[in-house]
């Protein structure tokens, strides 16, 4: 976030996406129907708004490749009321020799069910999102370093 057209790009993504109307529909047989916004829509996590919440999923995304978040509430009838979101680099997402996904947030195991995992761009046969910062590096490295050289020379 330190090279400014990165920061720019993320911010415009993570506001625009943040700020769009969000309508829930209910499936019928035959049509669906608009419905009142359940809680997690409207509230996912009581400590920001929606707009803040949904800036946090896109940042994740554009910066990490991956939106991970820790399902903390649910209704009478087992739907998520509540969801925290959780730092990508904080999380350890693995394939086990059963094939079933497995997750550790902060080095504890997490039950596949109280998990959000939303991939950016996958690649056939992985469920991990490609995280641009590695596939990018050598790129952003070069722009980091001519934004310090200007700097510099500048100064």
């Amino acid at each position: 976030m330190s090279i400014t057209a990165v920061y720019t790009a993320v911010s415009i993504l993570a506001d625009s996406v943040s700020t769009l109307p969000i309508v829930t529909y209910k499936r019928g047989d035959t049509q669906r129907g608009v419905v009142a916004n359940p809680l997690l829509v409207t509230d996912p996590w009581p400590e920001g708004t929606l707009q803040d919440w949904l800036v946090q999923v896109v940042t994740s995304l554009a910066l990490r490749g991956n939106f991970f978040g820790r399902i903390i509430d649910r209704s009478t009838d087992g739907y998520p009321t509540m969801i925290k979101p959780v730092h990508p680099d904080s999380v350890m997402a693995r394939r086990l020799p059963n094939g079933q996904r497995a997750y550790w947030m902060d080095g504890q195991p997490v039950p596949l069910g109280d998990v959000l995992h939303i991939p950016n761009i996958l690649i056939p046969g992985s469920f991990i999102g490609l995280n641009p910062v590695e596939y990018m590096r050598q790129s952003w490295g070069l722009a980091a370093a001519a934004d310090k050289y200007m700097g510099q020379f500048y100064a």
